[in-house]
Parts: C-alpha cells; structure tokens; sequence
C-alpha cells in the first residue's frame, strides 16, 4: 500500500470479508484498525485504534506531512552544530540513560517559581497559587523549530508537551510553553534567560507541577529533543476524535517487546482443522456481487447484501421461486426498516425458517408483494402473532370494490384524468392491500377510464 487511500480501501476489503463470514460483531467500535506507516528516511509509526475506515485517508495524509516535517526539522537542528547524543540511545540500559540526564540537566535546568510570582499566565499563576514548582529548562542551539507547524494548528512543541502528557502525568493542558512561542512578556523571559545563562539561538522550555513529575518532563524533554536529530522517533500514535489529528500514546516497543502470549499455551494447528475450516469458508463479497448482478440486481443493493449476515437466506428465497430482485429487498430494505421501526432486534419468530414459510405461502396462493410485507410487519411488532395470509382477492370482490371507488369516484371533481386515476388506484390497493396486485389494479383502471 502506497497511497492513504489505498489503505483505506484496504481496510475496507479487510471489513467486508470478516461481515461476510456472518461470524463477527457489526456496528460502531465493533472493528478498530491499527494503521502503521512510513516515508523514506523514516521508522514505522503506528497509529492505534482508528474506529472508522473512512478516517484513514486523512489521518495518513496528515501523518505523512507529520513525519517530513520531522525529517526537515532534523535537517535543520543538524545545520545548527547539533549531533545525535549515543548515551541517551534507547537500546541502553536505563541505569546509563539516567546517569547521562543527570549529567545534562546541570546547567539546563532550573527553578524559576521565584521568577513569575507576578505573571499574568493563567496557568502558571494558578501552579504557583497551589505551591507547585515552575521549572526552566534549556534547548541549546534549538532556535525557534519548537514553532514550527507539523499537524495543521499543532507545532513541533505540541509533540514534547503530548509525550509529558503521558509519561509524566502532567496531563491538564496546556502543560508547557517556550519562548519562541511568545506567551509570556519579554521581561519574564529575559530574567529566566540570565538565570540560564542562554544565547540568542537557544530555546526555552518552562513546564510547571510537583518536583517528581517534573524530573520525568525535564528528562522526557531531553530524551525527545535528542531524538529529534535523528529524525522520527519510534512511537504509537493514538488518533484524535476529529479524525485528521494524531498525538502520542507510548514508545513503539521493539524486538526485544514482542514475546509470545503466557497466558495461552500453544496450539497446534493440524491439516484435518485447516482443510475443515476451508470447506466451510463463505463465498467472497465480490464473487457474491457478480452473482448478483447476472440475477438483474443493482450494484448498490448487491454491495450491502453481499456482506449481510443474511446474505444466505437471499439464495433459499430465489429457490422456492421468490424473484431475486424481490428477495434481496426483502432482506436489504423491508428487514432492516422493520427492525428500525420496532426498534428491536427480530426475534425467532423473524427466523429464516419463517420467512421462507410466509414467502413459500405467499407464492403458493398468488398473492403480492404486499401480503408477505403485511405478514412481516405483524410478525415484527408483535413476537406472539401467529401469522395466517389471506386469500387472493376473487373476481366478485374485485368487482365489487372497484364498482364502489369508481362511483365514490364520479362524486369528486378532478382537474386531470391522470389524478382520478391515481386516486381511484389508491383506494383499490387500500381495501385489498395484500390481495391483488398492483398491475392488475391498474389494467383494470385503465380499462375503465381513457385519457
């Protein structure tokens, strides 16, 4: 898969042929798809639980522009003089890395609570009215990339604030803020730089809360800047409700993660078992779509029954002699308005068994559409109704049903022959609704009145 389209469509097929086993959970949250991707020059990020395939397009193009935006801010971090620092290398024992934070974090960070006891930053203001500690930390030589855009409204400093988020529990947001950013007036920022001792091109972090989740950001915002001058950082993303959005969940594990389930023993898969759950695999959606079609159906019918959990009883319907275009309605359209109607699930007396019991009957005694509707109708509003069709409409009920409409008929003034017709139809079709069918309704109007 090259495009984020094709991943989408991808997952689409993925979808469809697991609904089309009949064997798995439908709606909403039901199915979640871990997307995974990566550019040149780039490691694998995962994206985890995206709920709806139509949110993969544009959850890849923007993660796409994520990751070069990433790659250039390295480029640019690299022109700076910076380099890659080994000693805080994630293959490293944890022991060394936090020895070699301990080592950097002199002279880059620092209290400054006692700096904006008068600041107007709401947040701030409010960590120090509660006594917790404001901290300053130093970028070297890092300019003003933490601005830099690489979500639409979110910049590279969005990334260091949604790791602290996570790792160091400082999860009421905003978490942080630096200088290049602007929020504070210059006059804080200048006594914070004196204190840091900083130069023109470096940049300033100023995070807030207690002394132990702030030893955790200062060490996560190093560790995040270091990584930054490799590039992408290995890392599963979680996406945001607005379905373009993505922030950080955790460090993408690695090789040495990935270790068999302890809590399942092992199973062997045998020949007899592969060869029996091939012999009960269901028809694909696209091969039961091309079926369809050869029976007259429309393609947007076909595309929903092809994946209904139903899809089976469409096939027993066309064998007793139900049209296939009527037995894919009946299951795509009139099952489906019926459980939306009643608002409940289509209970045992809505079995396939019965179904094909009031379909059989309706065939058999020549009745309409209508009538099998009429029975499925009752069968669904009510789980104790015993269903029974009525006879077809004979000749002399016919007969006297149309004499009464038409002479209910010549009672009413009508502008056009077209409306007479259509109401005296009407009228008919409701005093024999489910039996007598439409075009005998109508041949036997049209019989009677001419334009």
């Amino acid at each position: 898969m090259k495009t984020p389209q094709e991943c989408a469509e991808v997952g689409e097929l993925l979808g469809r042929l697991l609904r089309a086993s009949g064997r798995v959970r439908r709606g909403m949250g039901s199915a979640r798809q871990d997307v995974n991707s990566s550019i040149t020059g780039g490691p694998r990020i995962e994206i985890k639980g995206v709920p709806k395939t139509w949110y993969i397009p544009a959850l890849l193009t923007v993660e796409v522009k994520r990751q070069q935006a990433l790659l250039e801010i390295r480029d640019r971090l690299l022109k700076n003089g910076l380099t890659y620092n080994d000693k805080l290398n994630p293959s490293l024992r944890e022991e060394e890395r936090l020895a070699e934070l301990d080592k950097l974090k002199n002279g880059l960070v620092t209290d400054v609570t006692h700096l904006l006891t008068d600041t107007s930053f709401p947040e701030i203001k409010d960590a120090i009215g509660r006594n917790l500690k404001v901290w300053a930390l130093k970028l070297e030589q890092f300019g003003d990339n933490l601005t830099f855009e690489v979500q639409p409204g979110k910049t590279f400093g969005d990334e260091f604030a949604g790791r602290i988020r996570v790792i160091a529990c400082l999860d009421k947001m905003p978490n942080m803020i630096w200088l290049s950013a602007g929020i504070l007036y210059p006059g804080d920022w200048e006594s914070i730089q004196r204190e840091l001792s900083a130069r023109p091109n470096d940049e300033i972090v100023l995070i807030w809360g207690n002394n132990g989740d702030l030893e955790v950001a200062t060490n996560e915002i190093i560790l995040r800047a270091n990584e930054a001058l490799e590039g992408i950082p290995e890392e599963t993303r979680q996406h945001m409700q607005d379905g373009i959005h993505t922030d950080f969940e955790r460090i993408l594990p690695g090789p040495d993660r990935m270790y068999p389930d302890t809590d399942s023993p092992p199973v062997r898969i045998l020949d007899e078992r592969r060869i029996r759950i091939q012999k009960c695999v269901s028809e694909r959606p696209w091969e039961r779509e091309e079926r369809y079609k050869k029976l007259g159906i429309h393609k947007s019918v076909s595309w929903k029954l092809s994946i209904h959990p139903r899809a089976e009883l469409f096939d027993k319907l066309v064998k007793i002699g139900f049209k296939p275009t009527l037995s894919a309605e009946l299951i795509v359209n009139w099952l489906t308005h019926l459980r939306r109607e009643t608002k409940t699930r289509l209970g045992e007396n809505m079995s396939d068994d019965v179904i094909l019991d009031v379909v059989a009957t309706a065939i058999k005694k020549g009745l309409p559409k209508e009538a099998i509707k009429n029975e499925l109708n009752s069968l669904a509003s009510d789980k104790k109704y015993i269903w029974q069709h009525p006879e077809l409409a004979n000749d002399k009920d016919t007969s006297f049903i149309v004499d009464d409409v038409f002479a209910r008929a010549e009672e009413i003034n009508f502008n056009l022959v077209s409306a007479k017709k259509s109401w005296i139809k009407g009228r008919i079709m409701r005093s024999l609704y489910g039996r007598i069918d439409g075009k005998k309704v109508s041949e036997i109007v049209d019989s009677k009145i001419t334009e």
